[in-house]
């Protein structure tokens, strides 16, 4: 099986991929990757992969995957679908995904990885609810981790890289089920701790993309996983209660019929537990910023609006945004703010953080650090949240990619590179074979690329810091 790349988009990558070379590992990595990140199949059929039939027919398949949406939250119902392997492809409204070939890649050159025994994907499958998945990934890290004892190490431990909702999932292992007495670090990248708005903009509102996505979204509100994405935190503003304080996706069930109470509150209770951790030092949480992201809610009547903005939320829910997916608050865990714990910070999309070359550059220091058995000797720690904050508000670069462009309409993405240093200037590129283009930036650090149409389906967009440099941000563009 190859890498199927659609778009400028990687696709499924097959185990044993990648060279083995770098620095010897005595334990036991494992990836687990975000919402939609997993291959899914029934019957060796794929209903979600980056496959041209299955992009195509994405609209129907779907309605396959979410036609037993009630019973998925029950542990001992199966309808056939199993997860197969780590792919790239977004969920409308709820997450732009660029791949995780380049993630696997990256770390097979550091580090001599062996497939079979020191390195472990966790493809899962995304529609169940979080502890479903977490039980199975103590069953997969548990045969593996005896395999490396047995074989190479018998002190060998465990170093987890999740991504997005990968992070919950790999949260809840080490919670429910011992997984804190044999992982040395758990590394989340852009995992929404405290939920996001795009699940209550989904559930709410559904998309606004036309009716065949509009019958995707309302499908996929279904799945009981979509609940445990809601913000747990106060993030709207009621116009009909003026001065009360912001208030909670739980608080809003009366006015909001679309929403299932019960799944609500379940999901709010879990994740509460989620962000109180028994042994919180064993999370390393990343949080991107950047890109414009989801912030606050107005309630009007029963019509509730997101948007970008911050001017209705509390000055100390910070101003640095979030990652195109997951505001910068919600990167973090309830337990590391209370205890001041580090939290790192990157000027990267949420689909980047897995792709970008300086993203990569500093996870495999981290996945370094985390590997060593010989230096006790820790470096110091990250600046305090609120000073790295206010750095990265100050000299971000920002872009806001929609959700999603209409076929045949041209696309553009506004921006800023405001306080930014652009010694070569900065470039933009859609997909891996286009061709790179200037981006004229003005006096005030605002720039608008405009794509012209591109053809349906997913692309890469790449800022480059030179016609020939690395790309310094990524994101999707989803065209349909």
């Amino acid at each position: 099986m190859g890498i199927v790349a659609l778009g400028g988009i990687e696709g499924l990558l097959p185990p044993g991929a990648g060279a083995v070379a770098g620095r010897d590992v005595p334990h036991l990595l494992v990836v687990v990757p975000g919402v939609g990140g997993s291959e899914l199949r029934r019957d060796g059929r794929v209903l979600w992969g980056l496959s041209p039939g299955v992009v195509r027919g994405v609209h129907r398949r779907v309605g396959e995957l979410t036609e037993h949406a009630p019973r998925l939250d029950d542990p001992d119902f199966g309808d056939g679908v199993t997860a197969t392997g780590l792919v790239g492809l977004s969920v409308p409204g709820l997450s732009r995904l660029l791949g995780y070939g380049e993630l696997r890649r990256r770390l097979h050159a550091e580090f001599a990885l062996d497939d079979e025994l020191t390195y472990l994907e966790f493809p899962y499958d995304w529609r169940r609810p979080i502890a479903h998945n977490a039980a199975l990934l103590a069953t997969a890290v548990g045969e593996r981790l005896r395999r490396v004892r047995d074989r190479l190490n018998p002190r060998a431990e465990v170093v987890i890289v999740a991504h997005s909702m990968g992070g919950l999932v790999s949260r809840a292992y080490l919670d429910a089920h011992g997984g804190h007495d044999v992982c040395r670090r758990l590394i989340t990248l852009g995992t929404p701790y405290r939920g996001s708005l795009k699940a209550l903009d989904v559930l709410v509102n559904g998309p606004k993309w036309g009716l065949r996505w509009g019958r995707m979204a309302e499908a996929l509100g279904r799945l009981p996983s979509l609940y445990e994405l809601l913000p747990i935190y106060p993030v709207v503003v009621d116009r009909g209660d003026p001065g009360s304080p912001l208030k909670r996706a739980g608080e809003l069930l009366d006015v909001l019929p679309s929403l299932d109470g019960g799944r609500v509150k379940a999901a709010r209770e879990f994740l509460l537990r989620l962000n109180r951790s028994e042994h919180p030092g064993v999370t390393e949480p990343l949080a991107g910023f950047g890109p414009a992201t989801l912030q606050q809610a107005v309630l009007e009547g029963r019509a509730l609006s997101v948007s970008k903005g911050s001017d209705l939320l509390p000055a100390d829910y910070g101003s640095a945004g979030g990652d195109g997916t997951v505001p910068v608050i919600s990167a973090r865990p309830i337990d590391h703010t209370e205890l001041r714990l580090p939290v790192r910070y990157d000027n990267q999309s949420h689909g980047g953080l897995v792709t970008d070359g300086t993203s990569l550059d500093a996870l495999t220091f981290a996945v370094a650090d985390a590997l060593r058995d010989h230096d006790p000797v820790q470096a110091p720690g990250d600046a305090p949240e609120r000073a790295a904050e206010a750095i990265g508000a100050a000299r971000a670069l920002t872009i806001d990619v929609a959700d999603f462009h209409a076929a045949g309409e041209p696309v553009t993405v506004p921006g800023s590179a405001r306080h930014r240093p652009v010694v070569r200037g900065l470039w933009a590129r859609v997909d891996a074979a286009g061709e790179p283009l200037p981006v004229a930036v003005s006096e005030d650090g605002s720039f608008l690329l405009e794509l012209g149409p591109l053809p349906e389906g997913p692309h890469r967009l790449d800022l480059l810091d030179g016609p020939d440099g690395r790309a310094i941000m990524s994101d999707v563009v989803e065209v349909g």
